[in-house]
C-alpha cells in the first residue's frame, strides 16, 4: 500500500497538461523530465495492481484449504504474473524508439495503447 501512496503522490504533483507543455502542479520542472516520470509510473502501476491482486490470491489460499479452489487460485496466480509480464512489455515498448514516449521532439510512433489494452 506503501507503493500505492508514492504512485499517487508522484501523479498528482506531475499532473500537468499534454496541450501546453507545462506541469501544473510544478512549473519549474521540465516537461520531459515530467514525461519520464509518468512514464515510469506507468510501470509502476502495473506492477502494483499486479501486487495487489496476487496477494488477494494468496490471501484467499491462506484461508480456503479446498483443493479444486487452491488450483483455480494458483492458476490466477500464474494468470495475473503473465498479463503482468505482457502488460509491462507494452508499456516499455509503446513507443518506437522507446525514448519518444517522453521526448517528442525526435522522431517515432506510438501505438494506441488504449486499444492494446482493452
Amino acid at each position: 500500500m506503501a507503493l500505492v501512496s508514492i504512485y499517487g503522490t508522484l501523479i498528482s504533483l506531475l499532473c500537468h497538461s499534454f496541450y501546453t507543455g507545462v506541469c501544473v502542479y510544478c512549473p519549474s520542472l521540465p516537461f520531459q523530465l515530467a514525461e519520464s516520470l509518468v512514464y515510469i509510473c506507468e510501470i509502476c502501476y502495473v506492477l502494483i495492481i499486479t501486487f495487489v491482486k496476487i496477494s488477494i490470491l494468496f490471501f484467499y489460499l491462506h484461508i480456503f484449504p479446498k483443493r479444486s479452489f487452491r488450483i483455480r487460485c494458483w492458476a490466477m496466480v500464474w494468470f495475473c504474473s503473465a498479463s503482468c509480464i505482457a502488460f509491462i512489455a507494452a508499456t516499455v515498448f509503446q513507443c518506437y524508439p522507446i525514448a519518444y514516449s517522453w521526448d517528442k521532439t525526435m522522431e517515432g510512433r506510438c501505438v494506441n495503447f488504449n486499444a492494446v489494452s482493452w
